[in-house]
């Protein structure tokens, strides 16, 4: 459905998107996530048509729709777009609002598109509601069905639960993923909140300065990152060193850790190991002891941040009925599925 071939995009003499390459299968959800500044609302604006690329190619549904030479204008690639700040229009109703794109359907059809998305996103018994009667999340999706009545090719979202509050923030991107499942929509989301991405995304870029470091799902992104900055920005962890041992076995100060390694990594080699909360765990057994500096309570879980006899810190998941306070020694030992390791040199 959407095809990016080393897409570069310039405002002046500052470079916003550079050599970006992305593919997007019809009826996936895919996700651009990355800090402020990166580049993600750029490369959804140069799909839509608002910007051109300076080098590369767009393609949607097996269209070009920009190059160098060629730019197809916004209204004619049916792509929708939820904005952050959703625009409804206050002097039309629920269902007025979700229909205002589809003035020149005929009307039993425009009727009963607009019913089925009334359904589909559950507002049919508001469907005569003027929008400053609704709730955020109400809101959100009265806009959300808008930019799907028309049957887009690609669905583009730009930080489209930032107002919400915590709860619905968890519950909406759900809530989203059901509904474009439902209605077979492509759907490309834009965010700086992991839990949104990795509860909606089938397919995850992670950018900074312009580029996508990389791509991926969820699982992969957190477990396999292929650089320091994905390793940092994804999921929580910390890097310990060793020394490479061999092509599984890497020597720390908790031990000796054992995976496959990368190529690059030889043995001798200073390498930095990434640990996530849930490759430390709790063992009152372990002759590994380390001193609780914090605690967070996450309900079936504690994360203990401890450190170690070197004063290095490391995260730990604990149970939570193994309620243990700040100060106090516990014993741990690191159990990885896998090694995710950088050389000191790179």
């Amino acid at each position: 459905m959407l095809d990016l071939k080393n897409v570069s995009v310039s405002y002046g003499d500052y470079p916003a998107l550079i050599d970006v390459s992305l593919t997007l299968q019809a009826g996936l959800i895919g996700c651009l996530i990355g800090p402020s500044g990166c580049g993600k609302s750029t490369l959804l604006r140069t799909i839509a048509g608002f910007e051109r690329p300076v080098n590369g190619e767009v393609w949607l549904d097996g269209r070009r729709v920009s190059s160098v030479a060629h730019c197809v204008p916004p209204e004619q690639r049916r792509v929708g777009m939820v904005f952050q700040d959703l625009a409804l229009f206050p002097h039309l109703s629920v269902a007025e609002n979700i229909g205002f794109g589809l003035q020149d359907w005929r009307r039993g059809d425009r009727d009963r598109r607009v019913a089925e998305l009334l359904d589909l996103v559950g507002l049919r018994d508001l469907a005569r509601s003027f929008p400053h009667a609704l709730s955020g999340g109400q809101q959100q999706r009265v806009a959300i069905a808008r930019a799907m009545a028309p049957r887009p090719k690609l669905l583009m979202l730009d930080e489209p639960f930032s107002s919400l509050d915590p709860e619905l923030r968890e519950q909406l991107p759900r809530e989203l993923r059901r509904i474009f499942r439902e209605d077979g929509i492509t759907a490309l989301l834009v965010t700086h909140d992991q839990t949104e991405a990795f509860a909606m995304a089938d397919q995850i870029g992670v950018m900074r300065d312009g580029r996508i470091e990389q791509s991926g799902s969820a699982y992969r992104l957190y477990h396999r990152p292929e650089t320091r900055f994905v390793a940092d920005f994804i999921g929580e962890g910390v890097m310990i060193p060793g020394t490479v041992l061999d092509d599984r076995r890497v020597e720390t100060e908790l031990g000796i850790l054992e995976g496959w390694l990368p190529e690059v990594c030889r043995p001798g080699m200073l390498v930095d190991i990434l640990l996530r909360p849930d490759d430390v765990i709790h063992d009152d057994d372990s002759p590994f002891k380390a001193r609780i500096v914090d605690r967070a309570f996450r309900g079936a879980h504690f994360l203990y941040t401890v450190a170690l006899d070197s004063g290095r810190r490391v995260l730990c998941l604990a149970v939570s009925h193994h309620d243990h306070k700040l100060g106090e020694d516990i014993g741990i030992r690191p159990e990885l599925d896998h090694l995710v390791a950088f050389p000191q040199s790179l």
